[in-house]
């Protein structure tokens, strides 16, 4: 499953790639979905910032039929991520927390609007509920499309809250 999702915010293209970048964890309280982010490792040299963070969701969103399957291991990940601020982007890998139940990577960019900026999010992810523990195979494909369909609109939605938080952020810090 391939999307993107984009959308303007509030601040300008430097301000948000900067926030994005390095203040990260700032966003979580403006971040529904997000229980927490913690920067694990930082690694800055040729012109990039490499960053591993560790993301929190909280399972509010997930369907009844779904909660045994999508436990809080699932609704763990590690970012692994570098930024580059000659093109405002950074390239990223979401690795599961609970085993390799997903492959999804992506690119976020920053780009100027005016005074302000678009934030793009372009997302690739694959799931693999085969690989769930005590999941009977049979009954994980059968759920493929639905684990997917979760999976997806519960990413596409953190990426929309994103565009939401920087602005919240940005009002709150006005």
């Amino acid at each position: 499953m391939k999307f993107t999702v984009s959308d303007p915010v509030h601040l300008s293209a430097q301000e948000t790639f900067t926030l994005l970048r390095d203040e990260m964890t700032a966003l979580v309280p403006f971040m529904p979905d997000t229980d927490s982010i913690e920067v694990l490792e930082r690694h800055e040299g040729d012109g990039e910032v490499r960053l591993v963070n560790r993301w929190r969701a909280n399972n509010k969103a997930v369907p009844g039929p779904l909660q045994k399957i999508i436990t809080p291991e699932v609704l763990s990940w590690l970012d692994h991520a570098t930024w580059r601020a000659d093109t405002l982007e950074g390239a990223w890998r979401l690795e599961a927390a609970g085993g390799a139940l997903y492959s999804c990577t992506g690119v976020t960019a920053v780009s100027p609007r005016g005074a302000q900026a678009t934030l793009s999010i372009t997302v690739d992810l694959e799931v693999y509920p085969e690989r769930l523990p005590g999941v009977p195979s049979f009954v994980a494909k059968a759920l493929r499309s639905q684990i997917e369909k979760f999976l997806g609109d519960l990413l596409g939605q953190n990426m929309r809250q994103l565009a939401q938080s920087i602005n919240q952020y940005a009002a709150n810090k006005a």
